[in-house]
């Protein structure tokens, strides 16, 4: 075990001298970063502290990307930026109570892309599942009583006191406004 770490910890070593100033990004599967989730920082990277030494001393920017509790969440130690990405099934529940085991929840799953943009790294946590849209939106201030957006299913904005809200276009001859009159965009 301890010739495989020391192996691991040397393969990062050379390829991090190999890119020198550049950015790096670093992935695995523990986090080095506290969740706060006790039973899944318990079951943090091993020898973590060696790797984030290693990584503080890289010259250039530094991003370690991990899984393993299912929930994303992003942190700073030291100079590397840490991210957990999340996953497209179960997540680990949030409970930051010292001595509770793990437990599993079916929140809507995510999956996170990471892209090289040429002046930075981005993170794109990204829901899973089926979603009504997209629709194209307007973004001209609205005017008057009601604007009509183009959307392919008929809903329309109407203008409130207090803000906008969207009206969905159920049965357009049957909706009205709060002044019981017909529905702005609604046909005659």
């Amino acid at each position: 075990m301890a010739a495989d770490l020391e192996g691991r910890a040397a393969f990062l070593d050379r390829a991090l001298a190999a890119i020198g100033a550049q950015p790096a990004v670093v992935a695995t599967h523990h986090p080095w970063m506290p969740s706060g989730i006790a039973a899944m920082d318990a079951l943090n990277l091993r020898n973590g502290a060696a790797m984030m030494a290693r990584l503080e001393a890289h010259p250039g920017p530094v991003r370690m990307i991990s899984g393993h509790v299912h929930r994303a969440m992003s942190g700073q130690i030291g100079r590397v930026t840490c991210q957990i990405a999340g996953a497209p099934c179960h997540a680990v529940a949030v409970d930051h109570q010292p001595d509770v085991a793990a437990r599993l929840v079916m929140e809507p799953g995510t999956v996170t892309a990471f892209t090289w943009q040429p002046s930075c790294r981005v993170s794109d946590t990204i829901p899973t599942g089926t979603y009504a849209g997209p629709w194209p939106f307007d973004t001209r201030p609205a005017r008057g009583v009601a604007t009509r957006t183009a959307r392919a299913n008929g809903d329309r904005w109407v203008r409130r006191p207090g803000g906008r809200r969207r009206v969905p276009n159920r049965n357009p001859r049957a909706d009205s406004d709060r002044r019981g009159g017909p529905a702005v965009g609604a046909p005659a």
